[in-house]
Formats: structure tokens, sequence, C-alpha cells
């Protein structure tokens, strides 16, 4: 088949840039990603998804790059190559784990403090007259 050797190969990652995502803008997605999460109080989901998919977070970012185009046609391409490029590098992965836990972590001890004192059963409790 001509066209299809060595020299015409091209991978599937789009061309590098020097501006690929830098931290300001990984902090903008990683906060927007949590922004929604908790939005959702899905904290469990998640951490678990994020977990699971950490041996596989290249694939995950070659699906990012493969959904962009058809993102693109919503107004939102560049956010499919953004998301790509947060996920192709797994150090980012740890930071939106981190900052993930850390929230669920706060939401979980708000919840605490907010929750009413429980009362003790009437046979545990001590000092009443029975």
């Amino acid at each position: 088949m001509p066209g299809v050797g060595p020299s015409e190969w091209r991978p599937s990652l789009p061309p590098l840039d020097d501006e690929e995502l830098t931290p300001e803008r990984r902090d903008e997605l990683i906060n927007w990603l949590l922004e929604k999460i908790d939005r959702w109080k899905m904290y469990t989901p998640a951490i678990l998804l994020a977990e699971g998919m950490r041996p596989l977070h290249y694939i995950g970012a070659q699906m990012a790059f493969y959904g962009a185009p058809y993102l693109s046609i919503l107004g939102a391409g560049e956010l499919g190559n953004e998301v790509g490029y947060l996920l192709s590098d797994p150090k980012n992965l740890d930071l939106f784990l981190q900052r993930l836990e850390e929230k669920a972590k706060a939401q979980a001890e708000e919840e605490e403090r907010q929750r009413p004192p429980r009362r003790l059963r009437w046979w545990r409790r001590k000092g009443e007259d029975q």
C-alpha cells in the first residue's frame, strides 16, 4: 500500500508546543473538575475512577485527543486537548487525586460538625433515674 510506510506515520499526540499546558491552566482545569465533583457530591466515585484510571492514564489522554474534534462541534474543542495534556502526565493525575482527597476529607469533617449530636439510648444513659 503506497503512502503507509514509516515516513508517513504520525503519532497520535497533537504537535507539542512550548505552551502545552501551563501550571496556571493545569490548576484551572483541576479546580474546574473539583467544582463539578463538589457540586454533585461525587467524591468517592471520582476517587475510585481516578485511581482505577492511573495505569491507563495515557489511553485516557489519547481518548481525549481523539474526542477533541467532536467537542469542537459543540464549541469546546480546546478543552479536549487540554484534558488530554492533563492526563498525559501522571504527575497531574497525582496532583488531582491529592486535591480531591483533601476536598473530600474537608467535606466529611464539615458534615460531621453539622450533624446533630447523637442521643444515647435509654439503657446507655448514665446518671438518669430509671
